[in-house]
């Protein structure tokens, strides 16, 4: 559960957040076929010293990011791809709706004039060590943002404990 940014209270309809609804997400894809689908749904999350990664989860501007990556009293801007005939990268300040310090987990909201790109994400929760995972993200090159690069790797471990926390270990 996200607590509400400290300075805001925002209530949020869950049924806004498209990546959770029951279903989305199930069906096995290929590299290319989640690069098609779900490349338009990572986003760039940019303070005035820092750059992080992104995703909607909500197709009216909900987007989802790590809590450590926000800077502290700056403002946030998200670049995202515009629709596809369009061809071009747009930018909308976000504000902080939600922060779980403990997950790392922070949920902005944009404003967008046309219904964004979703992630979905799998229910499922019996991951296997092995299993083919793809990575989305804006890796940096120094200065240099590598907007929307797509890996492949496997799951290394599918239980990884780190304090107390459970992670699923990959090597993309």
């Amino acid at each position: 559960e996200l607590t509400p940014a400290a300075e805001n209270v925002f209530r949020i309809d869950r049924s806004e957040l498209d990546a959770l609804k029951p279903g989305a997400g199930e069906e096995n894809r290929s590299a290319r076929e989640i690069g098609r689908r779900f490349l338009n749904a990572v986003v760039v999350v940019r303070g005035r010293e820092s750059v992080a990664t992104g995703f909607v989860v909500g197709r009216h501007g909900y987007v989802l990011t790590c809590a450590h990556a926000l800077p502290p009293a700056d403002e946030i801007s998200v670049s995202y791809n515009g629709p596809v005939e369009q061809k071009q990268a747009m930018n909308a300040k976000a504000r902080i709706l939600r922060v779980d310090e403990e997950r790392d987990l922070a949920l902005l909201k944009i404003e967008s004039a046309k219904p964004l790109s979703v992630v979905t994400l799998a229910s499922d929760e019996r991951v296997e060590p092995g299993e083919e995972v793809v990575v989305i993200g804006n890796p940096s090159l120094g200065s240099e943002i590598l907007s929307h690069t797509l890996t492949t790797g496997v799951v290394s471990s599918a239980a990884r404990e780190i304090d107390g926390m459970a992670y699923v270990q990959t090597s993309a």
